[in-house]
């Protein structure tokens, strides 16, 4: 994948957690279809939490999928477009993003910072 990923200009995709995780470690602008599943929003979640972080966008399934696709598709697949997203990757890769991901687990699960927890 990784070459793959080297060759492109920017990547059409579901938004799984791996898919996201690759986007970000090769800085590659997407327009991301979460696939949609009932009582889980996971995919819908990672794709607009890119799209906010304005390096990615998102373009739901439904009703006119096809015209909202080729809209966003027009505007996103322009060389000062990409660039922008491409350079507003840097944003996502700290060096304490492992410690921020644990962080993160933590406070969902309940545990909050312990003795032994991933630090900065």
């Amino acid at each position: 994948m990784p070459a793959a990923y080297a060759k492109a200009s920017m990547i059409v995709s579901r938004s799984g957690a791996l898919t996201v995780s690759e986007l970000i470690q090769m800085g590659r602008p997407a327009i991301l279809v979460p696939y949609p599943r009932k009582g889980q929003n996971d995919q819908t979640t990672n794709a607009y939490l890119l799209e906010k972080k304005q390096v990615a966008r998102v373009v739901e399934q439904g009703d006119d999928f096809a015209a909202r696709f080729r809209r966003v598709f027009e505007e996103t697949f322009q060389p000062p477009v990409l660039e922008k997203m491409a350079r507003n990757f840097s944003d996502l890769r700290t060096s304490g993003a492992l410690a921020s991901i644990a962080e993160q687990i933590e406070r969902e699960l309940g545990a909050g910072p312990k003795s032994g927890s991933v630090s900065h």
